[in-house]
């Protein structure tokens, strides 16, 4: 399926010299300031992250504190979801979530996107989003978000997604051009509570692939430095498929995973029933169930 785009991308001379910018502000290079990246792979992982994603929730004013210090969608406890982490001294300082499409629980993006994103679920596609995608302040002016995003890739490439999706402002799809990920909406707003508009951007993968692939990559072209970037030079490759492995045996003894989200009641509470029946299936517990119960009576 053809993705198509509402904006007409800018020429490769506009985005090579926006990544020369990026570059020189720190971005798309190795230096990660001392933090090391890698995917959350336990319980303990999961609790560590989530903290970082409500503290800095909070910071910012987009949600008030909770008694938990968590912040947990139902995506987050799913199987299909791989969550990566940056870590500086044993603290966590940066966060990206790949989120795979499912038929209960579809994407984060759906309830502002369904028409788009619908238009691109099919037989022979699948959709993936990438969210949650946080650095704390003192490791901004570097390449931690640039190489969560690698991670992001790689993993992308190694589960077999064909179509990579994110939001980001309508200032941010600039830098989402670099890595060929495209607006495919005009403005809109993504939450009633907030005053920020969002595009949806997205990426065929196979396509882009195809492409470079089939075309020669001239030195110094954008392409090449995609090709390098997200495929030949990118560091994660090698390790997502260990990754996925040790992340996946979170589930098949969840415990440790269901007590932590157990402790998270605006999870529960704020579930539609299709979550509620999602989270009981992946953690095994009934407790969602008794809920979802309450909501049907």
């Amino acid at each position: 399926m053809k993705q198509n785009t509402f904006t007409t991308s800018n020429t490769e001379e506009v985005i090579l010299r926006r990544l020369g910018v990026f570059r020189k502000n720190g971005f798309f290079g190795e230096d990660t300031r001392g933090a090391r990246i890698r995917r959350a792979t336990s319980a303990n992982d999961y609790a560590n992250v989530f903290r970082f994603v409500h503290d800095t929730y909070v910071q910012c004013g987009w949600v008030r504190p909770d008694p938990s210090r968590l912040r947990i969608r139902p995506w987050d406890l799913c199987p299909t979801t791989a969550v990566f982490m940056a870590e500086f001294e044993g603290t966590v300082v940066g966060s990206l979530v790949v989120v795979g499409d499912t038929p209960d629980l579809g994407l984060p993006v759906d309830p502002a996107f369904s028409d788009v994103t619908n238009s691109l679920r099919g037989p022979l596609r699948s959709l993936a989003e990438m969210g949650v995608q946080i650095v704390a302040p003192a490791f901004r002016r570097g390449s931690l978000l640039t190489e969560l995003q690698r991670c992001a890739y790689a993993h992308l490439s190694h589960k077999g997604y064909t179509d990579l999706l994110t939001i980001v402002s309508p200032v941010q799809r600039h830098f989402m051009e670099i890595i060929d990920l495209h607006s495919l909406t005009e403005p809109r707003r993504w939450n009633p509570a907030l005053d920020d508009l969002v595009v949806l951007v997205a990426g065929d993968r196979p396509a882009f692939e195809e492409r470079l692939a089939t075309t020669s990559l001239e030195q110094g072209s954008l392409d090449e430095f995609r090709h390098r970037f997200l495929i030949s030079e990118n560091p994660y490759v090698d390790q997502v498929s260990t990754w996925d492995t040790l992340a996946l045996q979170m589930f098949e003894e969840p415990r440790e995973l269901r007590e932590l989200a157990s402790g998270y009641l605006n999870l529960w509470y704020g579930a539609s029933l299709a979550e509620l029946r999602a989270i009981a299936r992946h953690l095994g517990s009934d407790y969602p169930l008794d809920l979802a119960v309450q909501k049907s009576a």
